[in-house]
């Protein structure tokens, strides 16, 4: 093979690689926004449950606790998501707790409280 026909491929290798690696930046970055509120809702979860393997159960209240202050960032990337309303989380959180069947509710004393979900 001649000195060109080397240099071609190699300029056409060395463009596809910074094609990929420019696609993978994008799909990343369109993403980054979806990835931290999973991570956020992850972590939430996480310590209600951690919470609830010490405690019989948990009110609105201490979940508001709970997850005050969470934050949630990636590696790549100098955005930062954090809990900045611990009411409105709370609840969203718990909604996704109560549909993906981690928790159950019931009432005590007139409040809600949440309990683990018993495993079958």
């Amino acid at each position: 093979m001649s000195q060109t026909a080397i240099k071609i491929i190699a300029v056409i290798l060395f463009a596809l690689a910074a094609a990929f690696l420019y696609g993978w930046g994008v799909v990343k970055s369109n993403n980054l926004e979806k990835d931290l509120y999973r991570q956020l809702y992850t972590k939430g979860a996480n310590k209600i449950l951690k919470y609830l393997k010490k405690n019989e159960f948990i009110s609105m209240t201490e979940i508001e606790k709970q997850v005050d202050g969470i934050k949630a960032s990636e590696f790549y990337s100098k955005k930062k998501a954090a809990v900045q309303d611990k009411k409105e989380f709370s609840r969203n959180l718990v909604r996704t707790m109560l549909s993906q069947n981690l928790l159950r509710e019931d009432m005590q004393n007139g409040k809600k409280v949440y309990y683990l979900q018993e495993r079958k």
